[in-house]
Order: structure tokens, then C-alpha cells, then sequence
């Protein structure tokens, strides 16, 4: 018995060691018949993030999932989503292999109003569609791996302030594109004349989108500010950014 407690013990930690590279991890499952996503992280035996579920041409399912890793390395989550406008929660057992996601496959029975649980989570199977990893780059705007992409965002907006300006905030990078998210600060003592560009620079979070230009460099495709609900882009409204570089946790 204690020989099995110590290999449960070593299977969570190897589960969470594999979230020790990156704070983030995306998994993902693209066919014509469906796709399924899921962005997570792990901190401290505590699981959190988002799940998508869809059918073209058909409802879909997007929510927050909230849990934990158990001593085996599964992660036990409880999915909370909106499907054909009500609320629902599902619990899951998620096993991660790798860069490979597979969803456990289990009977369910509901325990409330649209509140589903496992019936039996010991008979839970793992031998459904397995999810891949989506690699992405996270870090912050100081970091010198983002200054190819900060320098192109920085001479837009100097050239539209009319005076030196500093960005902090992160980029992320996937799949050719890329994507800020910070603030914009002003030099004291300088001014920018556009109230309403300096009023943005104070109040709204910036939010640009970049693509590889193919010669090693990167080009603005769209930029906006934040504001109470959502963002007016300047740029290619028609330009399609790859998933997962617009999945925010805070948004879930």
C-alpha cells in the first residue's frame, strides 16, 4: 500500500512539473466534426482555466473550469459553462500525457438543475480523442526576446503622439502572429496634444496584433484601446489571429 501511495504521489508531481515551464498551457482538437480547446494553468495542486466545446453549425459549449490535481496526476475539474443560453456544470477528470489532453469518458447523472457528476469516477475511462498542445510564447514587454515586436508598436505610437513613450504589459506569440497587451506611458513633462490619444495612453489598456512579415521582422496588422466593454481596432478587421492568442483567463 505505501508503494502505491509513493508512485500516486510521483504521477501528480510529474503532472505538475509539466506545467513548470510556462504559467499556461493550450491544448487543442480541430476536425471537421467538432473542436475542442482548453487553456490551463496549475499553481500549487490548484487547476484553473477555460473549456470550449463546438459542432459546426451547432451549439457550442465555453466556460471556466476550477480544480485540483489529485495524488494519481489526473486533474479533477468541475466545468462551468452556457450552452442554448443556460447555465451548466459538468465535473471531468482531464489526463495530461505529454503534450497530449484526453478527457475522461464517464456515465453521468445529474445532481441538481443542470448539474451533472460522475456516476462511478473510478470506472472513468481514458481512451476517447486526445487534445494537442498548442505551443505559444508568453513574456514580459521588457524581455529582449519581445523588442523586434515592442519596437514596431513603439515607433506607431511615438509617430502618432508626437513624443517618446514607454510600453509595459506582455506579448504573446503563436503560429506567426503575435499580440500585446499592456499600457502606454509618457515621459513627465511631455505632452501629448491628441486629447484623445492621451487620454487613452492614461486610462485604456492597448491591445495590437502583429504578423510575421516573412523577412524575419513583424508588421502591425490592428491595434485598439480597451474600453468599459470592448475595443475599436484600427487596422485589418479581416485578419484571423490563430487560437489560442486570444484566450484570457481573466475573461472566463
Amino acid at each position: 500500500m505505501k508503494t502505491q501511495h509513493l508512485t500516486a504521489l510521483f504521477l501528480a508531481a510529474l503532472s505538475l512539473n509539466s506545467f513548470a515551464d510556462t504559467t499556461n498551457r493550450y491544448f487543442k482538437l480541430d476536425s471537421k466534426e467538432e473542436m475542442v480547446t482548453f487553456a490551463l494553468w496549475v499553481d500549487s495542486g490548484a487547476v484553473g482555466g477555460s473549456e470550449y466545446s463546438g459542432v459546426p453549425e451547432k451549439d457550442s459549449a465555453y466556460g471556466s473550469i476550477t480544480g485540483n490535481v489529485r495524488e494519481d496526476g489526473l486533474l479533477h475539474v468541475t466545468f462551468n459553462y452556457m450552452i442554448e443560453g443556460s447555465r451548466q456544470s459538468e465535473e471531468q477528470l482531464i489526463k495530461i500525457d505529454g503534450n497530449k489532453l484526453i478527457v475522461g469518458e464517464g456515465e453521468l447523472e445529474e445532481h441538481g438543475p443542470g448539474q451533472l457528476v460522475l456516476k462511478d469516477p473510478k470506472s472513468v475511462k481514458f481512451d476517447g480523442k486526445a487534445l494537442t498542445e498548442v505551443k505559444m510564447d508568453e513574456f514580459d514587454l521588457e524581455d529582449a526576446k519581445a523588442k523586434p515586436i515592442v519596437s514596431v508598436m513603439t515607433a506607431n505610437l511615438q509617430k502618432a503622439a508626437g513624443v517618446p513613450v514607454t510600453l509595459l504589459g506582455s506579448v504573446r506569440v503563436s503560429g506567426g502572429w503575435a499580440r500585446i497587451v499592456g499600457n502606454v506611458q509618457v515621459p513627465e513633462g511631455k505632452t501629448v496634444k491628441n486629447k484623445d490619444l492621451a487620454a487613452n495612453f492614461a486610462e485604456r489598456s492597448l491591445q495590437a496584433y502583429f504578423k510575421e512579415d516573412g523577412k524575419g521582422g513583424w508588421k502591425l496588422v490592428r491595434h485598439g484601446y480597451l474600453s468599459e466593454y470592448d475595443i475599436e481596432f484600427e487596422g485589418d478587421q479581416e485578419a484571423e489571429a490563430p487560437w489560442p492568442l486570444d484566450e484570457d483567463f481573466a475573461d472566463n
